[in-house]
């Protein structure tokens, strides 16, 4: 029935429902029933505000010039609490992200994507209207992330 609307109307209704399902699901159940439901995959994600990560990164000098990728993964680390073995969450890995706070979760859903997509079997989805891939959603404290809102919203 879907496959003859989506023909007939030129949508993309199953799109729409399959997005509209997951975020049900991240509104009606905990983070935890989602990992031991084992019908969605979980991943926890840290954002690194990038200017704050700037403002504690070594300064380059002449005598040791400094990029940016060396500079920012041991700031990275500490504010993640690496070294105290606050690595894990959820049952899998924590996977660090940069961000601004005045990112749109728009363009968060995008980088992660861009970053992740492979490896979380996003690639090969169909997207949604605004070019992610459906059935992905952001969730802060049992709530899903609005894309029309930013990052320090929440």
């Amino acid at each position: 029935l879907v496959q003859a609307y989506d023909a007939l109307m030129g949508d993309d209704l199953a799109s729409r429902v399959q997005g509209s399902a997951v975020a049900s699901s991240c509104e009606t159940f905990t983070l935890e029933e989602l990992v031991e439901g084992g019908l969605h995959d979980v991943h926890a994600v840290r954002f690194l505000d990038e200017e704050v990560i700037a403002s504690q990164a070594p300064k380059a000098t002449e005598d040791s010039p400094s990029t940016a990728s060396t500079a920012l993964s041991p700031v990275a680390d500490r504010i993640l609490g690496v070294e105290d073995g606050d690595d894990e969450h959820l049952g899998g890995p924590l996977v660090p992200h940069v961000a601004h706070q005045d990112d749109s979760i728009l363009d968060l859903k995008r980088s992660l994507e861009a970053a992740y997509g492979k490896e979380w079997a996003l690639s090969g989805r169909r997207r949604d209207r605004q070019g992610v891939s459906s059935g992905f959603e952001l969730v802060f404290s049992e709530r899903v992330m609005s894309y029309h809102l930013f990052l320090h919203d929440y």
